[in-house]
């Protein structure tokens, strides 16, 4: 190794020769490097002398540099220049000489094979209800996730607005209905404060709507208490109606049989108009949907009716351009009769407010077999001495994210840890990811080394499951009717899910369909 010093001369007169020597001092000795000569040095400039020196091994070093000095009395000075100040001669030094480093990484188990895996993905349903305690306006922090997510879907869709309606409970809120606009302002200020812009939220005015007007009414006068406060509850709320602010709900309304093969030309140049003007809303709106929606005559055949709703949305498509995907087109039969067949058009905002949020896939518990439940990391330091700090933690590969964190800490990391195959939150490892185990270390020289280990995989050997649960329809309380035209229009998009599912070979799929009310519904 090469170690160079500047020698300065600070005074104002030219400097004679002299010499600088240089020492290396360790716990076990004391080197003398060499001593150099020095030429004179004018006022205000330096000289560079330069050692070569080979450490005798590894470790701490002190560098003594000593200017007028031939090193024949160190550590005292013995030079030629006479000097008042000699404390200003003398340069000292650490440094520590490392040898290479090498680590291993060593997972007992490099492969983990499990006989069977379930998946399960589940929607988390959105209601569009801020709920109160009695008397009071301020928003529970439970809702702050729902109205967040609406915020962030109000923000990709300008043209829509939500209308917001407050409501109180006479029997637990008392019979002021300022306390329901007041609970419709602290929503709004919510809404506000997560993105929403001020002219895309509309109280609408007490005047214009009954705010006593319960979403539970008491039918019998025999209601448990508890049950009758969990109406209360409901009562006390703020209802939220997403919706274009300068475009109908409904479109468009024509008579139009089952099976028809063709469109009158008719209703063609209206389709053609309305086309042109929801192709731009499906550009600037991300949640904007056209439901086309049949009614059925009388003695119509169900299918034939969908097959002419599949005319009509075959006809809009092309119109449409590239903004309206099936999923954002459905058609649906309507719940209801009429002497002849029709279709309506709808256009709807409502995916912002009830959109389920779809949740990741995830693997539930699986079974390990006893043997392997526990993966041994090895870990080998041929220099421990020299690691300030370390940690050690897994990874998931595939998504890049730490799953687990093992040890952490200051000096050498420890020979090994266990992984008993789970994540930090005792759930256990996803079977799909492709896992290292990493250590980390920070050296004395404070210059950090990532080590990794060789891929860990799980093998599933016999067979997967997976269990989906999505939210098809929210039904009014009380009744056999939809909250949402939107909810109703997923109808169609399940179907070719399921459909696509059952062209997957050697897939067995099984579709369960189940109803739900609670405790106070009928």
């Amino acid at each position: 190794m090469f170690v160079s010093v500047a020698i300065t001369n600070p005074s104002e007169v030219p400097s004679e020769s002299t010499s600088v020597s240089a020492f290396a001092i360790s716990a076990k000795e004391t080197i003398q490097i060499g001593v150099q000569a020095v030429p004179p040095v004018q006022p205000g400039k330096e000289y560079l002398a330069q050692f070569k020196w080979l450490p005798p091994e590894l470790g701490s070093y002190k560098f003594v540099f000593t200017a007028d000095d031939d090193g024949s009395h160190f550590p005292g000075i013995f030079g030629t220049i006479e000097e008042s100040n000699e404390e200003d001669n003398r340069f000292v030094h650490e440094i520590i000489v490392l040898g290479e480093l090498n680590v291993t990484v060593s997972p007992l188990l490099q492969v983990l094979t499990i006989p069977t895996v379930t998946f399960v993905r589940e929607d988390e349903p959105i209601v569009p209800l801020v709920f109160f305690d009695s008397a009071s306006a301020a928003v529970p922090q439970r809702f702050d996730s729902t109205l967040q997510i609406i915020a962030e879907r109000m923000q990709l869709n300008p043209d829509v607005v939500l209308e917001l309606r407050g409501y109180i409970d006479p029997e637990s809120d008392g019979d002021d209905t300022s306390l329901a606009g007041a609970r419709m302002d602290s929503v709004t200020r919510k809404l506000i404060k997560f993105g929403v812009p001020p002219s895309s939220i509309i109280k609408v005015p007490l005047s214009e709507y009954d705010p006593t007007k319960p979403r539970i009414p008491i039918r019998t006068p025999n209601i448990p208490p508890k049950e009758k406060r969990m109406i209360q509850e409901e009562n006390r709320r703020v209802e939220m109606i997403a919706r274009f602010q300068d475009i109908p709900h409904m479109v468009y309304e024509f008579n139009l049989g089952g099976d028809a093969a063709d469109i009158p030309d008719k209703i063609k140049t209206t389709l053609d108009t309305i086309a042109q003007k929801l192709a731009g809303v499906l550009c600037s709106d991300h949640s904007a949907v056209i439901l086309v929606e049949g009614v059925l005559g009388r003695d119509e055949n169900p299918v034939s009716m969908l097959r002419s709703l599949d005319v009509v949305r075959n006809y809009l498509l092309p119109r449409l351009q590239v903004f309206c995907p099936l999923e954002r087109i459905p058609i649906a039969l309507a719940d209801e009769k009429s002497k002849k067949s029709k279709v309506r058009i709808w256009l709807s905002a409502e995916k912002i407010i009830f959109q389920p949020v779809e949740q990741a896939e995830a693997a539930k518990e699986f079974k390990i077999p006893d043997d392997v439940r526990r993966n041994l990391i090895i870990i080998s330091v041929n220099n421990p001495d020299y690691v300030r700090s370390y940690k050690i933690y897994a990874v998931n590969e595939d998504v890049g994210r730490v799953v687990r964190h093992f040890a952490a800490g200051d000096g050498p990391p420890p020979s090994q840890v266990v992984w008993d195959w789970r994540d930090d939150n005792g759930n256990l490892i996803d079977p799909r990811g492709t896992y290292r185990v990493v250590l980390e270390i920070t050296d004395q020289m404070g210059r950090k080394y990532n080590f990794l280990s060789d891929p860990i995989w799980v093998i599933v050997e016999e067979w997967e499951k997976r269990f989906e649960s999505s939210i098809v329809v929210q039904f009014t309380f009380d009744e056999a009717v939809s909250t949402s035209k939107y909810l109703e229009s997923r109808l169609e998009e399940f179907a070719r899910e399921i459909i696509d599912k059952t062209q997957i070979p050697d897939n067995v799929v099984k579709v369960q369909l189940t109803g739900h009310t609670d405790i106070i519904g009928t």
